[in-house]
Parts: C-alpha cells; structure tokens; sequence
C-alpha cells in the first residue's frame, strides 16, 4: 500500500467535522467508520497531529484497513459541489497588502495583488501596456525637460529643454507629432542644467512664457518653425510717450475784468498702442497760467499733441486737487493737427495716468530674485513666488499680458499684486484656474482666490479663502488637469488628491485617490502627466526611475493603480496631443549611460485581424522584451457558516476571457509555469473575444494565487471564471 498522506487525511478529517451528513458512497457513510471517527475524536487528533508522519500510538487509526479506508476519503472530493465564480472586472487596479482583509471593500473584488505592466481600462478589463520607441539619443548626463509646444488641436509638437552637466546653457530640440526630430539646438537658453526642472511655463498661441527664480520671466517666440527667439520680458510699455503737448488760451479777453483771479491748468497725454492696447507712459506735464478760467464767457483750453508711431488713440489727463484725472481722448488719429478741447470738463480723478513698472526691481525688496511660476488666469499673465515673497501673486493687467501698469487708485482691469495673509509662510507651489476662481497650492494648505461674490478679480476685489491643509510637493509644475478635475502631488509626495469643487458643502475639497494603493508612489513622485485619450491615464515618475499610473474616470467611479517598469531609468514625463485624437506619451529614459527620448506606441483597443508586430511590445533603441504580471484577487464570499476568506480550497478550473491576445504562461501559487493555451498549432493571437482554458494542476491550499505572465505580443484579458472547492476550516496546507 502507498504512504498514508496524513496531512491529507487530517485536513479531511477537520474539514468534515460537524457536517449532518457524509459524502455520498464515501467510507464514512458505513456506520462502522462513523463510529470509529467519532470515538478517536478526529478533529482534535488531526490539530494535535498536524503535519505528523504518523498516527498516534494505540489509536485506531493504526489500523491497516482504517488507514486504507481513510486514505481513499483523502483522494476524494473534501466538500460537496463546487463553487463557480466569475471576476468580470480587474480594473479595480493593484491594491496595497494592507487590504489583504479586506474583501468586503468592493474594489477588493475588482482589484489585484498585482498589475505590473499593465494597463486597467475603464470598460473593466486589464492590456498590457505598449512598448517604448526610442526616437533618439543624448550624451550620458544630459538634464532634460520636455515642453509640449501645442498650438490647436490639430498642430503641436514636443520641445526639449537640453543641457550637459557643467552647461551654463540649455538647448532647445523640436520634435514633431510623428515622433522626427525637426531641428536640433534651435535656441539658446541661459538656463543652467540645474535649473532646467525648475522652469515653469505658460504658453499663449506662438508665445512661450517661461519663469525661474534666478532669472528675469522671458518668453519664447515661433515666428517660423526655423525662426524662434528668446527674449526676457520688458514691463515698459513698447508705444512711446508723447511729446509735452503745447497748450493754447482761446476767448474774449475784453470781456474779462482782469483784476479777478487768474488760473492755471496743467495736462499729461499718454498713448494708446492701437495693436496691444498697451498705454504709454505719461507725456511731461503741459502748464498754463495766468488765464481766465475755462468756461467763462467762452474761454477755453486747446491742446495739441505730436503724433507717436502705432498709437490708435490719445487720452488726456488734467491735474485737480494735486491728482491727475481722465477728461478725455483723441480718436482721430490722422487729423492734422491733433487736438483736444478743455470747455471746463470736470477731471474724473478716479481714472488717472498707468505708473508703468517692473515688480521684481524693488528696493525694498533687494536680492529678492524672480518669480518662480507663471500662469494665465481670467486673461491675465500671473507670476508667483520670489525668494523673500513665497506667498505673492503678480498678475498683469487685462488683455495685455506684458504690463504690469497701475494707477493710484486702480482701475479694474489694472494690474494687481496681492499676497496671502496665512499664519504660516508657505511658499506657493501651483497656480491653475477653476470655474471662475484661481486654485492655489501651498507647501501647507490649498486655497482659492476669488473676486467677492464670484465676481471677477479686480485690484479692489480680492479674497483668499482656504480651502483644505494636505499641502503640495514642489514637482516644479502646475497642478495635473485631468479631465473636469485638478490633481495634485500631496506634501512628502507620495499621495495624489483630486482638488475638486463640491456643491454639498460650497467648498473644495482634496480627495485622495491612492489611499488603497499607497505603497505603489514608495519612493516619491518627481514627474506626473495626464494622458487622457483612450484610458483616461495619469502617469507619474517616481524617484527610482520607475513608473506608476492611475486610470482615472471619475464618473464611472475608476480609480486602478498599475506599477511600470523597464529595463532603464525613466526621467521625466510628458504628453503630447498627436492631432488625431490620441495623446502621446513622451519619456526620457536612462539606458547603459545613454538618455533616451522615447515615447509609448500607439495603443490597440480595436479587435484587430492581422498580428501585431512583436516590436510594438519591447522597450527601448535595442528593441528589448519586458514582462507584464497580472496577480488578480481571488474572489470571497459568504456562505451559511461563515465566508470563505482563509478556508482551504482547491482550484477545479479556470478560463480566461482574451481579445487580440498571444499566448502566455500562469500558474498557482509557487507551482509550475504552464502555457495559456495548453497546446496550439501556431503563434497567432486571438481576433474577437474567446475563452482560453488555464491547466490547472493546483491541489488544496489556503493562498492559491493566480498568476498571469505575458511576454510576447499584445494582451488583454476581460475576465476570469474560476471553479474551486472550499474546506470548511483552514489549515497551513501546501
């Protein structure tokens, strides 16, 4: 007779303790062999004797024919019927081990252990991510940035922002949507290569505003795809002040009695550039004395003013009470001469002349640097953050994005400077517009700035509200705009929130989307980019050159984490509307010294009827291969004596659910590897959706993990059926 398998037996025997009735024709359906497990109490001799190679001495169970009747019971089925279960769903995303236990979580039956290489999709299936297609090379070293230049939605293209360690100067690289480098080193930046990522940018049609702290805001300009030009900002108006107008007195002078008071008037015209709409600074004050005062028996004051190249008109000013005031404007800009008529026009003292200026050359505030991001809000280019004034916020004046003009008092659409009252000092990391209200994220909180009763943001309506205290890691970048939301790296930069308007409670609030999947952002986010079109995709560089990403649909209620990697470290990230409905994905990665600029291949959501190439699934300029793994939950459930988390069990049969799918390999738990389908005739994947057997060779145990591996070709699984029985307790069975 062969070896008595006692854990076997045991497990049997602890199994079915307790149950009314025994398996139909099993050996404990003869009342002798009842009575003889009933007497030798077999549970408790199966916990005391577990994993023993033999019976205790003197029990009954020493008896040859017991342990043949017994052992025959132990090559039976443990628990009648099976159970059938279907996992339609896997885009719940791989979630943290702490939620080991937690299978009444809903995204516990929708989740994995594991998903590397993957991709959850919104429809409720997994795809193996495509491969990465080098584009180019750069000299190990090199410290890059990429900017996406997107002019519509139909022509954009990818600047990188190159320099050398040791370089005092970045170059600017073009590459097209096609993926062709257009022109190397088209311009030249002064940014050092430490400073490349921490350049902020904002871009307004051909024009690419960029901000650093240690150096001036300047823009980059496309007049031509072979013609682009660097420039910092200059904040004086680009249209000339006018010349001192001359001044003459028109009236009667004998109908004057020339012993009364005599008056005396002074004026300033500025110009107004009929192409920016930029004003100019004040003319030199324009005086005359000793003159009957306006509107009296007719008299009146004529002004005439020397025309300035591009003006589209000329305002007048007139000093009253020591203010000057707005009485008027000239629009006729092509009559000779120009003049402008004072009969007594009360001065409006409230509209008086732009003071020109340049905030960040202050003496008060010496050594204080430049601003460190830039961004537009409500047709304003803003500024934030210098050295010694981390929570201020400049922004320009309305439609004219180069001025930085006040007046005393302002006009609403003047520029404004504005900073934060908190009572900490925390430096203002992201910027971005919201509905009608400017978003703001500091190192120690989230805020809003918004005009008084959602009205628009004038000089004299402003106000700060906080919103919410997680804080935000500097990633050298804007809040994420994903969709109809707005995510943020959380301080410690390990947690992605969603900074998001709720009506219930007329507030913001910040929730966190990797709080079941935390372990995945270990170590720290240093790059993140939204890839919206076909999966709805955030993807984030972490600070060990791998990847993790977040399929995000938030009115299906997706939330699924999914862990990247290759054989390389990735450096920066970012995406690229391709003008055909796509967006691309641009990385630089790190391969034996070398920095690639490399890009995810298209994705292949149709069902396709054709094989697709091996090599739109390998990595890098050498066309390398790279696994994706799949661990998915095993399903739980409640039965009539408990549920079935933690019972031994035995998997009878599973099935895969595939579309456009090459073979792969699986196996449970430590057992062996086996091909996905066991045998067939040739290498072609599916076309439509099919079921493809597993052959399972798995016996009783309590962690039975499943586990997919694809290594060649494409891969998308929509669900697993799985068939298994459940002993009633559970035991440490291998």
């Amino acid at each position: 007779m062969p070896p008595v398998n006692w854990n076997a037996i045991n497990s049997l025997s602890r199994a079915k303790i307790g149950q009314s009735h025994p398996i139909k024709d099993s050996p404990l359906s003869n009342p002798a062999m009842q009575q003889l497990v009933n007497n030798e109490r077999i549970n408790s001799l199966a916990e005391a004797r577990q994993g023993a190679s033999q019976p205790l001495q003197g029990s009954a169970l020493a008896d040859p024919a017991a342990q043949a009747q017994m052992q025959n019971l132990a090559q039976t089925q443990a628990q009648p019927g099976a159970m059938y279960v279907a996992k339609n769903a896997l885009n719940g995303g791989e979630l943290s081990p702490m939620l080991a236990g937690r299978f009444d979580q809903p995204r516990y039956l929708t989740g994995c252990k594991l998903l590397r290489n993957m991709i959850a999709m919104p429809q409720g299936g997994i795809t193996r991510r495509p491969g990465m297609e080098c584009l180019g090379t750069y000299e190990t070293g090199a410290h890059c940035l990429f900017v996406p230049f997107l002019f519509s939605a139909t022509e954009s293209f990818m600047l990188d922002f190159t320099a050398e360690i040791g370089d005092q100067a970045t170059f600017v690289h073009i590459w097209l949507a096609d993926g062709t480098l257009y022109s190397a080193s088209a311009v030249v930046l002064p940014y050092t290569w430490e400073e490349v990522h921490e350049l902020s940018y904002a871009q307004s049609a051909d024009t690419l505003y960029l901000a650093h702290s240690n150096h001036p805001p300047a823009k980059l300009m496309r007049y031509g795809m072979d013609d682009w030009r660097y420039e910092v900002i200059d904040w004086m108006p680009d249209i000339a002040a006018p010349a001192a107008p001359t001044i003459s007195w028109e009236g009667n002078p004998g109908e004057w009695s020339w012993q009364r008071e005599l008056a005396t008037y002074k004026y300033v015209v500025t110009a107004v550039d009929k192409t920016s709409g930029d004003e100019s600074e004040p003319s030199a004050e324009a005086k005359i004395e000793n003159c009957v005062p306006v509107g009296t028996n007719g008299y009146y004051i004529v002004l005439t003013v020397q025309p300035v190249p591009n003006a589209g008109e000329y305002r007048v000013y007139k000093k009253q009470g020591g203010v000057y005031g707005f009485v008027g404007r000239i629009t006729d800009v092509d009559k000779s001469p120009l003049t402008f008529e004072d009969r007594n026009i009360t001065p409006d003292t409230a509209d008086t002349p732009p003071e020109p200026r340049d905030p960040w050359n202050d003496p008060d505030f010496p050594d204080d640097g430049y601003p460190a991001l830039v961004f537009f809000h409500q047709q304003r280019l803003c500024f934030a953050r210098t050295y010694k004034r981390p929570m201020t916020i400049w922004m320009s004046q309305s439609g004219i994005y180069e001025s930085m003009a006040a007046a005393t008092p302002p006009l609403d659409d003047h520029a404004i400077e504005v900073t934060m009252a908190a009572t900490q000092c925390n430096r203002i990391l992201w910027c971005c517009s919201d509905r009608n209200v400017l978003c703001i994220g500091t190192e120690g909180g989230e805020w809003i700035l918004t005009g008084a009763e959602g009205d628009v943001l004038t000089p004299s309506n402003l106000m700060f509200q906080p919103q919410t205290y997680y804080g935000s890691a500097p990633l050298g970048q804007d809040a994420i705009r994903a969709a109809s939301s707005l995510l943020f790296v959380q301080f410690g930069a390990k947690s992605i929130r969603e900074f998001c308007y709720t009506f219930q409670s007329d507030s913001y609030q910040s929730a966190d989307l990797s709080v079941l999947a935390r372990h995945i952002l270990d170590p720290s986010i240093i790059f993140a980019a939204w890839q919206g079109d076909p999966y709805n995709i955030l993807w984030c560089v972490l600070a060990n050159g791998t990847m993790a990403a977040v399929t995000y649909l938030k009115e299906q209620e997706v939330i699924a984490w999914h862990r990247h990697d290759t054989d390389g470290l990735i450096k920066d990230i970012a995406a690229l509307p391709d003008g055909k409905g796509q967006t691309q994905i641009w990385m630089h990665v790190e391969r034996n010294g070398v920095r690639c600029v490399e890009r995810l291949r298209p994705y292949k959501e149709v069902i396709l009827t054709e094989p697709v190439p091996d090599t739109d699934y390998t990595d890098g300029p050498w066309n390398a291969p790279y696994e994706s793994v799949c661990i998915p939950h095993l399903p739980e459930t409640t039965l009539q004596n408990g549920s079935t988390y933690m019972r031994v069990r035995k998997l009878n049969a599973v099935k895969a659910q595939v579309v456009n799918c090459k073979p792969f390999v699986a196996k449970i738990g430590d057992g062996p590897w086996m091909n996905v389908p066991e045998r067939l005739p040739d290498p072609k994947y599916t076309g439509g959706p099919t079921f493809w057997n597993l052959p399972i060779a798995g016996g009783w145990r309590e962690n039975a993990d499943l586990v997919l591996k694809f290594t060649d070709g494409p891969a998308t699984v929509l669900g697993i059926l799985a068939t298994f029985e459940l002993a009633d307790l559970a035991g440490s069975q291998s």
